[in-house]
């Protein structure tokens, strides 16, 4: 946790390694999230797994920040903005999606499966494939 402070505060970068269940996530997370909010700035925290991220921003951040401002009244009403972006296999793309979507003589399967990606990509706000219902066969279309 204090190589974490010192390298934010110092303006490095820092990796952090460790084995599982000793509290790497807190002690990487508290120091980012105090400095993110203390100097109004983006703290970015780069993971090897999307089930990290997804327990980071689900569970851990808000947990902690919940925490933080219990103990330290000044943090109360702050606002902490968290992104996840995970690699672009990830997402449609939408280049390569209109171009299958204007293919003359689409199987009926392939058409069926494009509309209902029509109505998914009106409906996201992230663009993230697993947030898609669509279980489909056909071209790849990210």
């Amino acid at each position: 946790m204090k190589r974490v402070a010192r390298a934010l505060n110092d303006g490095e970068q820092v990796i952090v390694e460790a084995g599982t269940g000793i509290g790497k996530s807190i002690a990487y997370l508290l120091p980012s999230i105090v400095f993110a909010l203390e100097n109004s700035t983006p703290v970015v925290i780069s993971t090897n797994t999307i089930n990290l991220q997804e327990q980071l921003t689900s569970k851990d951040i808000p947990d902690l920040l919940q925490v933080l401002i219990k103990a330290r009244k000044r943090f109360a009403g702050s606002a902490l903005h968290i992104a996840q972006l995970k690699g672009r296999s990830n997402y449609l793309c939408l280049r390569r999606w209109n171009a299958w979507r204007e293919t003359p003589g689409l199987p009926w399967e392939e058409a069926r499966f494009l509309l209902r990606l029509l109505l998914w990509v009106n409906s996201t706000s992230s663009g993230d494939r697993a947030s898609s219902t669509s279980t489909g066969r056909g071209r790849p279309v990210a």
